[in-house]
């Protein structure tokens, strides 16, 4: 049982058990010197165990539960918003769109808000791990799938990450406001950092109400085409002539960008991944479907005979 626990995957799920077992095993061999009946040791040590069990499972069920599942769900919830936050607030102190102090302070704020996201990997597989154990509950069914979020959890990091690479370019950028390259690239760059920022709350919407990610695919087709257009800006030898010293910055902060971009675009498809695994259904879908359902006898009569037909435009 000792080397049992060094295999990882087992280790990761079952290495409280393995404790218990052995635990167990030295309670029942020691007193062997002194006592020769094993089974009442053995028996009274297996009912414990079990009692204890049923008073756990009992109590985090019906008592005072603590569902591991709906923290995970909360967790990439909020760092997804927290991205977001981060993205844009990123935009708005790099290009000088705060206005005044208090704006300001609110976007050093919000670009501090990815830091927490960095090191969330082990709070994440410690749920995950937890999750796997619990019975459906709430909006979550049995079968749910817990290892896409895992997979989203990474995505977020890797973002987070490039966010933290732009912060680091953020006073260097700032001291280049005069260059020419800055001036042609800057409303780009600012329009693919509110873009982003966007689609990043609206995944995080629809996570948390657990609806399909729809309403993010404007922002991010907007942002994809912005790219586009930088790209080409960045094609077109545009710093030629130029004091590249003093424009690396900004070229460095223009590809960061576009790695956000991608970024964005790869956490949509695995949120989307995410909402086709555990069936999340537009919560408008109903009223749509009643506006267009003809209307009953009884309508008719009231209304005269007159049919009213509704159309909905989404």
């Amino acid at each position: 049982m000792t080397y049992i626990r060094f295999v990882p995957e087992l280790k990761a799920r079952y290495d409280y058990g393995f404790l218990v077992f052995i635990l167990t095993f030295c309670i029942v061999a020691l007193p062997s010197y002194e006592e020769e009946d094993l089974l009442d040791i053995a028996k009274r040590r297996v009912i414990t165990i079990f009692t204890g069990v049923l008073m756990w499972v009992l109590v985090s069920i019906f008592v005072y539960p603590i569902w591991a599942g709906d923290d995970i769900h909360k967790l990439v919830t909020k760092n997804l918003e927290k991205l977001g936050l981060s993205i844009q607030g990123f935009g708005d102190e790099c290009f000088g769109t705060s206005e005044g102090s208090e704006g300001s302070n609110n976007n050093k704020s919000n670009l501090q808000a990815y830091k927490s996201i960095l090191n969330s990997k082990q709070i994440e597989d410690s749920l995950v791990n937890f999750v796997r154990w619990e019975p459906g509950h709430g909006r979550f069914r049995y079968g749910h799938p817990w290892k896409q979020y895992l997979k989203t959890g990474t995505l977020l990091r890797q973002c987070a990450s490039l966010i933290d690479s732009l912060n680091g370019f953020l006073h260097s950028t700032k001291r280049a406001s005069s260059s020419e390259i800055r001036k042609k690239m800057e409303e780009a760059c600012m329009e693919i950092s509110k873009e982003t920022g966007k689609a990043l709350k609206e995944l995080s919407v629809s996570v948390q109400k657990m609806i399909p990610p729809h309403e993010a695919n404007p922002s991010i087709e907007r942002s994809k085409i912005v790219a586009m257009k930088l790209k080409s800006i960045l094609k077109s030898g545009l710093w030629e002539g130029t004091n590249l010293f003093e424009d690396i910055p900004i070229m460095s902060v223009t590809y960061l960008l576009l790695d956000v971009v991608s970024c964005t675009e790869k956490l949509a498809e695995s949120i989307n991944e995410l909402s086709i695994q555990a069936k999340f259904k537009n919560k408008d879908a109903k009223v749509v479907a009643s506006n267009n359902c003809p209307p009953t006898l009884d309508e008719e009569k009231n209304n005269g005979g007159v049919h009213h037909h509704v159309i909905t435009i989404k």
